[in-house]
């Protein structure tokens, strides 16, 4: 066996003696671990924000008025009124907004009569015949209009709101404004705001449950 030169011994005592000095170096902090007082700070503000969380969850929930406090809504019923012709004309109204397809619409059966285009009533948007609370309802559009309306960057009359809605939403054309369906229309509506409810009506005319406003 050839004996080692001295090259080869001085290499192989350099690699012996790096390899003994790493292993005595002491073990370096690790860098993942976090001070103890940042990991106590970071637990003190999570179990903060948590009771935090749990301390305004209730007033949040305390400022719901649940459905059932409102004030019921009085809506005038048509039928008390006497057989005159403004109690006709209100009930013309009514009818009208409960049956828009058979009067006033494709299902009319004068052709000149058919106003609507298609077979939707008033009250498929205007529930109840525009009396039920939160459902559209017409009590109460006495009180808005005239009013600025966006989509016509214009303000406009009730007469014109009931056409645009037989027009755009029915797909038909105008009502003559002097005519006795408009004035029927306008009738029944100023009628069933009465009863001494009107800033009530008003507040309540959303298609749905305001948020402020907790279910029954």
């Amino acid at each position: 066996m050839r004996a080692p030169t001295a090259l080869e011994v001085i290499i192989a005592s350099a690699v012996v003696g790096v390899l003994v000095l790493f292993t005595k170096l002491p073990e370096p902090p690790s860098l993942l671990q976090s001070p103890p007082s940042v990991v106590s700070a970071s637990k003190r503000s999570t179990t903060n924000a948590t009771a935090g969380t749990a301390n305004t969850a209730p007033s949040g929930s305390a400022s719901l008025t649940p459905a059932s406090d409102l004030a019921p809504w009085q809506v005038p019923d048509p039928e008390k009124l006497p057989d005159d012709p403004f109690g006709r004309s209100v009930r013309y109204g009514r009818d009208l907004i409960a049956h828009t397809s058979a009067l006033i619409g494709p299902d009319a059966t004068d052709a000149s009569m058919r106003y609507s285009g298609n077979g939707l009533e008033c009250q498929s948007c205007h529930l109840e015949a525009g009396t039920r609370r939160f459902g559209l309802p017409l009590a109460g559009a006495w009180g808005v209009f005239p009013t600025f309306i966006g989509r016509e960057n214009e303000v406009r009359t009730l007469e014109e709101r009931i056409n645009g809605c037989i027009e755009r939403s029915m797909n038909g054309r105008f009502l003559p404004e002097g005519g006795p369906e408009m004035k029927a229309l306008l009738a029944y509506i100023r009628y069933i705001l009465g009863g001494g409810f009107e800033q009530q009506v008003i507040d309540d005319r959303h298609a749905s449950r305001p948020k402020n406003i907790a279910a029954s």
